[in-house]
């Protein structure tokens, strides 16, 4: 059944990206064909913010649909006040759809995982595995605001290939986790081109993390450089020896100042 009538079928991919959301919704309940159609387009590009309710909703549309594989941007940020028990409970909904879905998202680009991102990836390790196994995905950013989560934690996904890795954590203090994490942050440093790492908290700058040895990791194709509120325990010369090309860097709490060859863009605050 054509969607729009006497139109030929092609017509869709050039109207479709013209439409909004909801515009897309109100079409695509017109008929089954036209459900069929705008499906696609209604999950390419995905940046939810909300509830439980409003996360599993999408899951489920996506599974039931089976449009799992046509995702290439997907940004979910979990909100959520419920008490503990009920938090958990809903989580643990939440992740098993997100296993399913992203098993089968072999189109998958850009993953934002916002708040609860360690949370889950310590109560299910296949989301490390799935991510490890995604070979079209070349943009991570992970929040965690809980610093509990950190407490015991198990596992983080190790990502080759990114071009775009963003974190926005509590970094473990354990010296025991200080491995895992270089691994999270240094797996892609041959292909990564930006690299954001953040530390919420309005005292965090004064923790700094020894998580990048300048004596055997090297960024060779990075120019965009975010540090926020943290630094690896680095010196300046040693930054420069990591971070060789960078173009665009943002300093902000840092206990000393470097000159990049090259720059373009600097801001934030050196002292």
């Amino acid at each position: 059944m054509r969607v729009f009538g006497a139109l030929n079928d092609d017509c869709s991919s050039i109207l479709f990206p013209m439409l909004d959301t909801g515009s897309l919704l109100a079409f695509s309940r017109t008929s089954r064909a036209a459900a069929a159609a705008v499906g696609p387009y209604l999950v390419k590009s995905v940046n939810l913010i909300g509830d439980a309710e409003k996360i599993t909703s999408f899951l489920s549309f996506a599974l039931s649909r089976h449009l799992a594989g046509k995702i290439q941007e997907l940004t979910l940020h979990y909100m959520s006040s419920s008490p503990d028990v009920e938090f958990a409970s809903t989580t643990t909904t939440i992740i098993r759809l997100l296993v399913d879905v992203l098993e089968g998202a072999s189109s998958l680009r850009s993953l934002c995982l916002g708040n609860h991102a360690i949370y889950m990836f310590n109560i299910e390790p296949r989301l490390c595995d799935i991510l490890e196994r995604t070979p079209s995905l070349t943009s991570l950013a992970i929040w965690e605001k809980n610093m509990t989560s950190f407490k015991g934690i198990r596992r983080v996904p190790y990502l080759r290939g990114l071009q775009s890795l963003a974190a926005d954590i509590w970094w473990p203090n354990d010296p025991a986790q200080y491995p895992a994490m270089t691994r999270f942050m240094t797996a892609s440093a041959n292909t990564l081109t930006r690299l954001e790492l953040h530390l919420p908290g309005p005292l965090a700058h004064v923790k700094t993390i020894p998580l990048l040895d300048a004596s055997n990791i090297t960024f060779p194709r990075l120019r965009v450089l975010h540090l926020i509120s943290m630094a690896p325990a680095l010196t300046a010369k040693e930054v420069v020896l990591v971070f060789p090309n960078v173009r665009s860097l943002t300093l902000r709490c840092l206990s000393s100042c470097c000159l990049f060859g090259g720059i373009i863009t600097l801001c934030g605050a050196l002292f």
